[in-house]
Order: C-alpha cells, then sequence, then structure tokens
C-alpha cells in the first residue's frame, strides 16, 4: 500500500431527501402511513423494524438523522401476511415452516422450492397493487431499486444479508409487482431457511419490501467503521481505523466479491486517510438498453485509476463515524456517489467482531504465527511482515464437515 499525505476535513454536511410531496402516498397519520401497508421510508425509523423489516427501518433512521438516503416506499409485513392470506396459503407456509429438518439437505432443498412456488404464484390483492402503483407514480415513475427487509434481518447477532432478493433496475407497474413477489418468495429460500433454524428463529416469518429510486453512480461500494479483520487478521476489529472499498458504477460487484476494488483505510483522527491500494476493478455494471444492468469489462487505464478522490474518501469516513454515533456501534454501511453527492443505501450492525471489540487500535502491528519478542515480527512496534488484502482472515477451530455437494 502507498502511504499518502494526512488530509483532515470538517464532518460533512448531510441532507435527507423525501419523497415528493405532490403525489405521495395519501397519509392517513401524521407518520406518513397508508393503513398498515405501505410507508413512505422518511416516515419509519428502528421502532418500526418488526412491520417494516430491519433494511427500512434502518433507512428510515438514517433520513432522520439528516444523511442522504434515495426516496422511496416500503410495502410492510403486514401487506405480505395479508396478501398470503387472501391467496389462501399462509397455513401452508406456517405449517411446513415448523415442521422443517433444516439438518436434512434433501428436505430443507425440497421444502424451499415447494414454499417459494407457493409464494410466488399468489396475487396481489388489487387494492395493495394499486396502492403501490400510485406510490411508485409519485417517485415519479422510472427505475427502482426492489429490496427485501425481512423483520428479523440485521438484529443484533444476526444478519441475513444476501439471503433474500434484491432486484434493481426495475421499470413500469407490471415488473415491479413481479419484483415484490420475488422479494417475498425470497424469504423461503434454503439458506434463509437454515439459518433461521441456526439462529433459533421460530416466529413465523414475514418480510417487506424497499422499493427506491435508482441511482446511477459512478462509484460505489462498501465501509466498515471498524477493521473487521483488525491489524492482526483475528477478527476482533481495529477501532481505530476505518475501511472503505470502492469501484467504478454500481457497488453490487463490490458486495459479491467480484472485483478486486481500491481499498482506503482511514484514521478517526480528522478524519484522515491513512493507506490506500488501488484494485483491479475489472468490470462495472452498466445499464442496458432494454432495462437491467450487465457488467462489462473496464478499460485498463481506467482500472488503474482511484474510484474515488481523497476529499471524497474522508467525506464518506466522516459520515461513517457520524452514523456510527448515531446507532452506538460499529457499522457495516453501503454507499453510493452519484453527480458528486454521496448517499447512503444501507447500514448495519457489524456481527462478525469477536469478543474483543472495537475501539482497541491495533495500529501497524505486524503478523505472526506465534508470539515474538521485542524487536521480532509479531511483536507491537515491530516493522509489518506482510501488507495486502486477506482473502479469508482469522483462525477458527471446530468439527470438520465434508462437503459433498457444491449446491
Amino acid at each position: 500500500m502507498s502511504k499518502v499525505p494526512k488530509v483532515a476535513v470538517p464532518l460533512p454536511a448531510t441532507v435527507g431527501r423525501a419523497m415528493p410531496e405532490t403525489g405521495a402516498i395519501a397519509p392517513t397519520g401524521s407518520d406518513g402511513s397508508r393503513g398498515d401497508h405501505l410507508r413512505r421510508i422518511d416516515g419509519v425509523s428502528l421502532a418500526d423494524t418488526a412491520s417494516v423489516g430491519g433494511k427500512a427501518a434502518n433507512l428510515g433512521e438514517l433520513i432522520s438523522a439528516g444523511f442522504r438516503v434515495p426516496e422511496g416506499f416500503v410495502i410492510t409485513a403486514a401487506a405480505y401476511l395479508a396478501a398470503m392470506d387472501t391467496a389462501g396459503v399462509r397455513r401452508d407456509l406456517t405449517d411446513a415452516f415448523a415442521d422443517l429438518d433444516a439438518s436434512d439437505p434433501d428436505a430443507l432443498a425440497a421444502a424451499s422450492a415447494s414454499l417459494t412456488g407457493l409464494v410466488a404464484g399468489a396475487d396481489l390483492p388489487d387494492a395493495l397493487a394499486a396502492d403501490i402503483e400510485g406510490a411508485y407514480s409519485a417517485l415519479g415513475g422510472g427505475p427502482v431499486a426492489v429490496r427485501s427487509s425481512a423483520t428479523s434481518e440485521d438484529a443484533p447477532g444476526t444478519s441475513f444479508a444476501g439471503m433474500h432478493r434484491t432486484i434493481t433496475d426495475v421499470e413500469g407497474i407490471d415488473d415491479l409487482l413481479g419484483a415484490v413477489r420475488s422479494c417475498w418468495a425470497s424469504l423461503w429460500g434454503e439458506r434463509g431457511l437454515a439459518y433461521r433454524a441456526h439462529h433459533g428463529l421460530t416466529e413465523e416469518p414475514a418480510i417487506a419490501v424497499v422499493v427506491q429510486r435508482m441511482l446511477d453512480p459512478e462509484a460505489a461500494g462498501v465501509m466498515f467503521t471498524t477493521d473487521p479483520s483488525g491489524a492482526s487478521g483475528d477478527g476482533s476489529g481495529d477501532g481505530g481505523v476505518l475501511v472503505i472499498e470502492s469501484s467504478w458504477g454500481p457497488g453490487e460487484v463490490v458486495v459479491a466479491g467480484e472485483v478486486e476494488p481500491d481499498t482506503y483505510l482511514v484514521r478517526r483522527g480528522g478524519p484522515a486517510l491513512a493507506e490506500l491500494r488501488v484494485g483491479a476493478k475489472q468490470v462495472a455494471l452498466v445499464r442496458t438498453p432494454g432495462g437491467g444492468r450487465t457488467g462489462e469489462p473496464v478499460p485498463p487505464e481506467r482500472a488503474g485509476q482511484l474510484s474515488l478522490g481523497v476529499d471524497d474518501v474522508v467525506d464518506l469516513a466522516g459520515m461513517g463515524l457520524a452514523v456510527e454515533a448515531h446507532y452506538g456501534s460499529p457499522q457495516d454501511i453501503e454507499w453510493a456517489l452519484e453527480d458528486g453527492e454521496l448517499w447512503l443505501v444501507q447500514s448495519r450492525p457489524i456481527t462478525t467482531l469477536g469478543d474483543a471489540g472495537a475501539g482497541a487500535d491495533n495500529g501497524d502491528q505486524g503478523v505472526s504465527a506465534t508470539p515474538g519478542t521485542p524487536g521480532t515480527p509479531g511483536t507491537p512496534g515491530a516493522p509489518p511482515v506482510v501488507r495486502g488484502l486477506g482473502a479469508s482472515p482469522g483462525v477458527a477451530s471446530g468439527r470438520v464437515r465434508i462437503l459433498h455437494d457444491a449446491h
């Protein structure tokens, strides 16, 4: 990694942006709700997690705290349950979930296929479909992101990241309604079912769906307000450092690990950029004329350029520190840069920190397999042994399990 001069700037001014008042969801209360089936995301908060799910609740919380979040609305968990009741499949779903043996891979796969089929085939009630169409029109139509928000998602000690559907660049009411059904059906995917069983989540699964204006970012990625691996690589975290990963275009390629992103380490003091590493950034997502996105190779000269400038990195770190202060715990944040403005599109607690937790600044100590003596690698204050991006840092022990089927 190359050393760069430290740069300190004030925390950035952040602005919440709400749905247009003209034609917005007609509220039945001061909180911006229409019944209990549709809510504006600028009218929800963490107190509403049980009805709008963790993702939507966090988005609303960010807006209320003054951060830029793309405008949108949420189709609540109550709307999902009502739709399953209307379709006559809710009892079948709950009975199958209660009897599920998640330790049997074949039974789990069969049950998941059956349950997702039931949900995907359920029509939306006419009134709900009309409400969604009205809310979509209030956003101005155009492309939207349709994102699952499970009611137990991002709770302390759990993370359903990547287990439920997110569908981007959805345009038109018919495709939007189909995307909502797909998000509902993803509640019953194999990974989610197994995860719920493993964590003892026995309540009836329910899911909300967030619909947001689609950003078209020039760069995007993730930010951890504490380095989850820590300088020691033991998973206990390094509370003195923020980690920002960035690539060209939408951030899905970073979240999914499809590119080697640019990596920035930012010290809290300032905040100030401490180190950076230019990633290969081989692929970027671009919009296609018929809708949706496709991956295209990034020209070598562009791949070798930093996707974020120093000022944007420091501003983004300032946002991260402010978000962490608001929630009171280290955060895993997804962000995007569009037309020179930084937007936050998700924030959730980091659930992979060890007992040592955040707050201990491990500095730049090296890594060694065994404890060293003063002045040897692995001893605090000694020169680092190696620098770079760890593919899978940490040490683990436990029962060996043989993988017979990659599925």
